[in-house]
């Protein structure tokens, strides 16, 4: 079985949820004679590029990823979505419209769900959505070593005793352009790290974030924090330098659906470096239970008899847990034989060799020339909205109303020939420039109950004029679309940040940048 991840972007090739939760079972899936490939979604833009068995989607919330979805499913090969992040159950915030009408789309084209947390369960039920549903537990480090840990955990142990000192370290990213999370968090319970001073020992604070957390607001936010600290930019090595002189690691969770969803990945590269772990908030962490702290006086009384939770005496059975809720061997072994049982579907000649259209893209005011190019190659038509002002060669594009004349939908020759007779001679040849001939009928004629009242206006420099007509003239683009082409899939591309209508009587899906 050769299996594909697609990622949103090259960068996202360095993120931890790649790197934690991709990379440590790619030596699982060789060993049982499987493969394991990891992506960017950029790199599939042709049909002969989707060589794979299955792909597993993974932060892919833009047009592209449906118009592949698309592709996938009309070529019978099986695919899914990989959701440890919850952008989608937020139904009274409309910044995660998009996300959320992305996935319902979604939902309805591929053929199962994977996800860090079962709680994603009740995310995916509240879209009507029974795709068999896997959670593949983040594992930990190839390397961990039992003997490696206790030897760790004595040094540390040692250290607390030889210099009453003990150093807590808090990692991570320390923002998200949605939720007040990350180095919000720290501060947010930091009354936990304010129980622990003047108890016999010296509290030394160390955080180890991302360099675009650090805004000056932020910065300002943690001289509230009630310990000192140190501020350090985040890198791989460094995280792995400092867990390993950390006496304990601070991970508090607040209780956003977004945060209550996620992995253990922290907490188990925490204490498998040998430090311990101290949680406030929501108890994210209670598979780990035995040996997460949640109060401070526990700790600190732990921390200065010699007993902490995590020691020389209780390594096997952090041992045996580890074995039940991160075990890259386990983890890997049941995501196979999840997928093995994923089948694929019977393909649709007439979509792949293009003798009638996939789907149709739709661009909105703020979307991208890959979109274009990725629909043109994988038999999507390319729909220019009369909002997008990419000049580009279009498939399907519209004119702005002059006078009585109103709208036209123009057509390119290729667009032409996948049309029937009955339809295609209405259409009025005209000179298209540089793009060569369009063919031109107006939107009235294809559409009689059309009126352009709610069309758009030819001032596309108005964000009130595009708000107010953007929900009408894209349900008239897209009715025009299957006028001419009947149950034809529509995408919608569109990354502008305004509260817009993505949902457009179940016909469209959406396509957002994450």
């Amino acid at each position: 079985m050769n299996v594909c991840i697609l990622v949103g972007s090259s960068e996202q090739l360095k993120n931890a949820g790649v790197r934690i939760r991709y990379e440590r079972l790619k030596s699982v899936f060789a060993l049982a004679g499987h493969r394991l490939d990891i992506a960017p979604i950029s790199k599939f833009t042709r049909h002969d590029h989707f060589r794979h068995d299955i792909y597993i989607f993974s932060k892919c919330y833009d047009a592209a990823s449906l118009v592949i979805a698309h592709r996938l499913r009309a070529s019978g090969i099986p695919f899914g979505v990989d959701l440890f992040d919850d952008w989608f159950s937020h139904a009274t915030d409309s910044r995660f419209t998009r996300y959320r009408s992305w996935l319902g789309h979604f939902l309805k084209l591929a053929n199962f769900v994977i996800a860090a947390s079962g709680h994603i369960r009740g995310v995916t039920d509240a879209f009507g959505s029974t795709l068999p549903f896997h959670v593949v537990n983040d594992p930990f480090h190839p390397d961990f070593s039992p003997a490696r840990l206790i030897e760790t955990l004595n040094r540390k142990q040692d250290e607390v005793v030889r210099t009453g000192r003990i150093r807590v370290l808090w990692f991570g990213i320390g923002d998200n352009p949605h939720f007040p999370v990350g180095l919000q968090d720290l501060v947010a319970f930091s009354d936990m790290l304010a129980e622990m001073r003047n108890r016999g020992l010296e509290i030394r604070l160390d955080i180890l974030t991302n360099r675009r957390a650090m805004t000056p607001e932020r910065l300002e936010m943690l001289k509230r924090l009630p310990v000192a600290y140190e501020l350090s930019k985040w890198s791989v090595q460094l995280e792995r330098d400092m867990l390993d002189e950390s006496t304990a690691s601070f991970l508090p969770v607040n209780y956003q659906a977004f945060s209550t969803t996620k992995s253990l990945n922290r907490a188990v590269t925490a204490l498998c470096a040998g430090s311990q772990v101290l949680s406030a908030g929501y108890p994210l962490y209670d598979r780990l239970a035995p040996f997460v702290y949640r109060n401070a006086q526990t700790f600190l009384r732990d921390a200065k008899s010699g007993s902490m939770a995590l020691r020389e005496t209780s390594v096997p059975a952090f041992t045996r847990l580890l074995a039940d809720v991160a075990s890259p061997a386990a983890e890997g072994d049941n995501l196979v034989a999840f997928l093995d049982r994923i089948k694929p579907g019977a393909p649709d000649e007439e979509t792949i060799d293009m003798t009638r259209p996939l789907a149709a893209v739709i661009h909105g005011s703020v979307s991208s020339w890959r979109v274009h190019r990725l629909a043109k190659r994988l038999s999507v038509l390319s729909v220019a909205s009369p909002y997008c002002a990419l000049p580009l060669d279009w498939d399907v594009s519209f004119s702005s109303p002059i006078g009585e004349k109103g709208p036209e939908i123009l057509l390119s020759g290729r667009c032409m020939k996948l049309l029937g007779t009955d339809v295609a001679k209405n259409f009025v040849p005209v000179k298209g420039g540089f793009f060569g001939t369009r063919h031109s009928l107006k939107l009235a004629q294809l559409l009689p109950d059309f009126s352009a009242c709610n069309w758009a206006q030819p001032d596309l420099s108005s964000p009130l004029s595009f708000i107010t007509t953007q929900p009408s003239t894209i349900r008239t683009v897209i009715k025009a679309i299957q006028a001419l082409f009947p149950g034809l899939p529509c995408v919608y591309s569109e990354k502008s940040r305004l509260p817009l209508v993505h949902d457009f009587d179940d016909r469209l899906s959406t396509g957002v940048a994450a």
